[in-house]
């Protein structure tokens, strides 16, 4: 506990923590993200239960779920992207190897900068 007339280095955050104060950049929209990371994807969702029936092995209910996500996250790029790459791969594990390539050149179409979509193609061709 700090003694009271005790200096505080600014270096550090709050008083009581030892986390130095954010950094961050300002905030920017979905549209300007090329990248997923720091995205956050609400887990209750469209997208978020569709992304986890993927990882799930649940192929069917992911690609209910994300087609809906697709039309919930019009004007959010990114979480559009994401619908699309993950109902792809999801597409993939179902053999249906010509709508995951669709969804995959999709992605690139969205979000060119976003690489996932050129490698998720490329191990379709």
């Amino acid at each position: 506990m700090a003694r009271s007339g005790a200096r505080r280095n600014p270096a550090m955050g709050a008083p009581g923590t030892s986390r130095p104060p954010s950094t961050a950049s300002p905030a920017r929209t979905s549209s300007d993200r090329t990248d997923t990371q720091g995205v956050l994807i609400d887990v209750d969702s469209n997208l978020g239960r569709g992304i986890y029936a993927e990882v799930s092995q649940s192929y069917r209910e992911a690609v209910k779920l994300l087609t809906l996500a697709i039309e919930d996250e019009r004007g959010e790029v990114i979480k559009v992207a994401l619908a699309y790459r993950f109902r792809g791969l999801a597409y993939k594990h179902l053999g249906r190897r010509d709508e995951a390539l669709n969804d995959f050149l999709e992605v690139i179409r969205i979000q060119p900068k976003l690489d996932l979509g050129y490698y998720d193609a490329g191990v379709i061709y």
